[in-house]
């Protein structure tokens, strides 16, 4: 097969990696709609998602369909806007990182009041149990 332009990457290979990419995009896109997902880390993931599958559109058009010797110009823009596009990628990666860490911390935090919840409630117990026993025997320890 002869290509009538200087390309970086086959089209055939290009677009059918592309395709796979996009396909795991869509079906993580599904696998984030649980309803054991957080919110607001369904909300971060769906967005880098989208910026996920508009970098694959940008990084298949340059490597395989702009020629650098044709149109320069195109060529160097269409790789500024995929790099900028897997730019933002890691952007929020970076935010949904941040996000973890503040979900695990509450989840720490919850953790943690329930415990304090539970002793406070065993020595209230242990409490009132100690002033009965004195009441019945009629001592007083106080």
């Amino acid at each position: 097969m002869m290509l009538l332009a200087q390309i970086d990457m086959s089209p055939f290979l290009s677009i059918g990696l592309g395709g796979l990419l996009l396909l795991t995009c869509a079906w993580y896109w599904q696998r984030l709609g649980r309803r054991d997902v957080e919110p607001s880390r369904r909300g971060i993931r769906r967005a880098s998602l989208v910026l996920a599958a508009l970098a694959i559109f940008a990084l298949v058009r340059a490597a395989s369909f702009v020629d650098s010797e044709i149109s320069p110009a195109d060529y160097v823009n269409s790789w500024l806007a995929a790099i900028g596009l897997l730019f933002l990628f890691v952007l929020l990666v970076g935010m949904d990182v941040l996000n973890s860490f503040f979900i695990y911390r509450r989840m720490l935090l919850q953790d943690a009041l329930l415990a304090a919840q539970e002793i406070q409630s065993n020595l209230r117990q242990s409490s009132q149990d100690s002033v009965s026993i004195n009441e019945r025997d009629g001592t007083d320890e106080g």
